[in-house]
């Protein structure tokens, strides 16, 4: 229950899209609805520290996906677009000939198994934007 509205808050938030920064080891994800049922407005809820480990660790199928068919990739970063079916990855290479960062986009309508992974991973990840999203419910100029 939050203090400061007297409700009861969600233990799970369905998200509209999240990014995951894997280098910077971090997480920003925008849920559909906010604790109360509106329309999700504000910045996105990061999700960092102790709280991130726990839920990087859902991530591992969706990024394995992504990394068996760019053989010899590394995800830096990845991002889930549900309303648009749309995922984007920046990929890293350790051989010398491929440094740069390459970008890799995938459409839902060509790959909807890695959306069903995205999904499955979600479920998680708006379980941790509940909490964090609590905590800035109770504590609004901390978070």
């Amino acid at each position: 229950m939050s203090a400061a509205t007297g409700t009861a808050l969600p233990s799970s938030l369905v998200l509209r899209s999240w990014k995951a920064h894997f280098d910077e080891r971090r997480l920003r994800l925008v849920p559909r609805q906010g604790a109360s049922g509106e329309p999700f407005e504000g910045p996105g809820i990061d999700v960092l520290g102790p709280e991130l480990e726990g839920v990087l660790v859902a991530l591992d199928p969706v990024r394995a996906w992504i990394e068996a068919r760019e053989i010899g990739a590394f995800v830096r970063s990845m991002s889930f677009d549900f309303d648009r079916g749309r995922a984007l990855a920046t990929l890293r290479f350790d051989e010398p000939a491929k440094r740069q960062v390459h970008a890799l986009r995938v459409d839902e309508a060509e790959s909807p198994a890695l959306f069903d992974l995205a999904r499955a991973a979600s479920d998680v990840l708006g379980r941790a934007a509940a909490v964090v999203l609590a905590r800035r419910k109770m504590h609004p100029t901390r978070v």
